[in-house]
């Protein structure tokens, strides 16, 4: 289709007592490929007012930009989201199938003389879970420490259990020992997993993992309970780890994690699926164990250790730097790890094997 062409109109004005017939020629409208809207109109993701604006300009650009305005949804206000709730029901079930992200991890009430009790009734465990149960394409959910006390049982399990397209869920900065024990809940509800301590002829010891059910999160890609201390590493962390089998980013920062964790980790597919790893100020890991299990991640292409001077030493570093799979990486994060002259040589062989093959 070239685009529509329209025929020449004759105007006639009078000149005198003479009528001159004066051709006037329209522009034809050029036709532009939906794959060329769809591609500017993606440029506008971060600009919602624009993109709402371009939704109304006809049926064409409203069925490319809808999509784009509904992909991402995610609250700051109280009001905002209030809107957002009481509208619920008037919201077409097609824009439901649009929504891919929820975040509300930059919700607060800051500023607006609003206590965490008066947050509480804007958000509910009973709204979230309807929320929740309305997007059957959901993807990514996000939510912060300003919310974690709407994070209930029934809420997880509907996270977790009920929304099966759910592949990455982020608990930043969780701390509440209420969130704690939820999570505690959960895991003993999905199966937990059986941790053995035995000494082999060394007297070495020897600590062994098993499980008696079927993984349930599957489907889960990406973890992150950053900055949650309050989580118990033997009564959630590793369980709900033993149930999702296909991470491929996990982040533990700031998490009450030891070397029982990564020695977990260690037995399952997180060496061949792992591609991002983020350890920074857990401060009871080994160097050892921890440069043991880095060596083996073939896929890892992101690491942080930053904030732990005793997390790594020398030898466990230069391990890492070492091991094959440092050709992987894209970001090595040990700031505040001691910096040896070993190190530094290392270093610079590394570099210039990079630049000079």
């Amino acid at each position: 289709m070239a685009g529509l062409i329209l025929p020449q109109l004759f105007v006639y004005s009078l000149t005198g007592s003479h009528v001159v017939p004066v051709k006037k020629s329209i522009t034809s409208i050029p036709y532009i490929p939906p794959e060329i809207i769809r591609i500017i109109l993606s440029l506008l993701r971060d600009d919602k007012k624009t993109l709402t604006a371009c939704a109304l300009v006809n049926h064409t650009f409203n069925l490319h930009a809808t999509p784009i305005l509904y992909h991402t949804v995610s609250f700051t206000f109280p009001h905002t989201f209030t809107h957002f709730a009481n509208a619920l029901n008037d919201i077409k079930m097609r824009c439901f199938q649009m929504v891919y992200h929820l975040d509300l991890s930059s919700f607060a009430a800051c500023g607006l003389q609003k206590s965490s009790f008066e947050t509480q009734k804007v958000i509910t465990p009973e709204l979230l879970i309807h929320i929740l149960r309305s997007f059957p394409n959901l993807e990514a959910f996000f939510i912060s420490k300003s919310l974690e006390s709407v994070i209930t049982l029934d809420v997880l399990k509907v996270l977790f259990l009920e929304c099966k397209s759910i592949k990455t869920v982020d608990f930043y900065g969780c701390a509440d020992k209420q969130f704690g024990n939820i999570l505690e809940e959960f895991s003993r509800l999905i199966g937990r997993v059986g941790i053995e301590q035995h000494y082999n002829d060394d007297d070495e010891t020897k600590i062994s993992f098993h499980m008696t059910c079927e993984p349930l999160l599957s489907h889960l890609q990406r973890l992150s309970f950053h900055e949650c201390p309050i989580i118990s590493e033997y009564s959630a962390i590793i369980p709900i780890l033993a149930h999702a089998p296909n991470l491929t980013h996990l982040d533990l920062s700031g998490c009450s994690i030891s070397d029982l964790t990564l020695n977990f980790l260690a037995g399952t597919n997180a060496p061949t699926k792992l591609s991002y790893l983020l350890l920074a100020k857990c401060k009871n890991i080994s160097s050892d164990v921890t440069s043991s299990f880095i060596s083996k991640c073939t896929q890892l292409e992101t690491f942080n250790l930053f904030g732990n001077r005793t997390a790594i030493k020398e030898d466990g570093l230069v391990t890492i730097l070492r091991s094959p799979s440092i050709d992987n990486f894209q970001i090595l994060d040990i700031g505040s790890s001691h910096i040896t002259p070993l190190i530094l040589t290392v270093f610079s062989l590394l570099l210039k094997n990079f630049f000079f093959p």
